[in-house]
């Protein structure tokens, strides 16, 4: 009798063991991969995202969207117009091979932009960090020369569509000073972010749009009931194992 006591400690303590490393690696892995799963991104459109930032007009016609660092930007009607470097509507904030973002003149109302994650996981959202606005230079004086941009985020709180606003500093639309937006915790959490130009001409351009994004993983709780069902597996094989040992003995 007493051998075969001694049998089941010497059995399960090995198997006992190798169950305990295990949930505690598991858990380790839940917590690095849950709070290592945010990624900040910033688009600068640059060469590499298909500009031509060198050439001789002053802005070259663009495309009506973009998708940049797994972001879509896009433009209510007409199409994107960027500076090109030598240009009087180039900055001097940006590197040789980078460019900027801005519109034709709005025409008949202001034209809007839009920011979405292209292809997001279900449920996954991103969180503005910052854009930063400059004017167009050697505008027209018949516009409002100091500008103000209205962001609108729009989220999903309970279950139910809900937006914030933000109101930008003032900039001059006519010179290339630029007014860096920084976004606070409200603007976490988004599925889309638009503005408008406003007014009836070229009244800004845009750049450097940083963002985060938090890749989709499972939950806590689920990663949890991930890891008791695999215990109870490798418990259901240990039982089995150790009742075979115990035949032997």
């Amino acid at each position: 009798m007493k051998t075969v006591e001694k049998s089941k400690s010497q059995v399960w303590r090995p198997f006992v063991l190798f169950v305990c490393c295990f949930v505690c690696l598991a858990n380790v892995l839940v917590s690095e991969t849950v709070h290592g799963a945010v990624v900040t991104r910033t688009m600068q459109f640059n060469n590499s995202d298909g500009f031509t930032v060198v050439g001789s007009s002053d802005d070259k016609p663009g495309a009506s969207q973009y998708v940049i660092e797994g972001m879509y930007v896009g433009i209510s009607t007409g199409k994107f117009l960027y500076p090109q470097q030598s240009s009087d509507e180039w900055w001097d904030g940006q590197s040789d091979q980078s460019t900027s973002l801005g519109s034709q003149a709005a025409g008949t109302g202001p034209i809007q932009f839009t920011l979405a994650l292209n292809a997001p996981a279900p449920g996954q959202t991103f969180d503005m960090e910052s854009i930063t606005l400059l004017g167009y230079s050697e505008l027209s004086t018949t516009i409002e020369q100091t500008v103000r941009v209205n962001f609108t985020g729009t989220k999903i709180v309970n279950g139910t569509m809900s937006s914030v606003t933000l109101l930008s500093g003032e900039f001059e639309a006519d010179e290339l000073t630029p007014l860096v937006v920084t976004f606070g915790d409200e603007f976490h959490g988004l599925t889309s972010l638009t503005w408008s130009q406003g007014g009836t001409a070229r009244a800004h351009q845009f750049d450097n749009i940083t963002f985060s994004t938090v890749t989709a993983v499972p939950e806590p709780g689920t990663f949890l009931a991930m890891i008791a069902l695999a215990t109870m597996g490798f418990v259901t094989r240990g039982r089995r194992w150790i009742g075979k040992r115990l035949q032997v003995v």
